[in-house]
């Protein structure tokens, strides 16, 4: 039985082999029957983990990606099989940058949205 701590070791050395490029490394910690449910890492990519959590068969990582423009912050889940990862999914925080200030970015403190008329008479 492969142990969470084993699961986390395994998610870090195949993060570390795609930040490397090294594609025979990711395809060795990478099970037969892989299924990416989110967009995928595109070319250049870099993940870099900020918080890791594992439980039973499955690794979070919270993970700053940057490598082709502004970074961002994203949350990756990967189920594990027979010690390889077998499913991947991710989601992106795309509203960091409206937070950020500058050109691409906005102000720094955005007015808050309204639902529609409310702050009407």
């Amino acid at each position: 039985m492969v142990t969470p701590e084993e699961n986390k070791q395994l998610v870090l050395r195949r993060i570390e082999a795609w930040n490397a490029g090294d594609a025979d490394a990711v395809a060795r910690l990478t099970h037969p029957d892989f299924f990416d449910h989110g967009r995928g890492w595109r070319a250049g990519e870099r993940l870099e983990p900020l918080d890791i959590v594992a439980e039973d068969d499955r690794v979070v990582v919270r993970a700053r990606v940057g490598g082709n423009g502004r970074p961002v912050q994203e949350i990756h889940i990967w189920r594990l099989l027979d010690g390889l990862v077998v499913e991947h999914w991710q989601s992106a925080d795309d509203h960091a940058s409206l937070r950020r200030p500058g050109p691409a970015g906005g102000s720094a403190s955005p007015e808050p949205r309204r639902a529609r008329g409310e702050g009407r008479p």
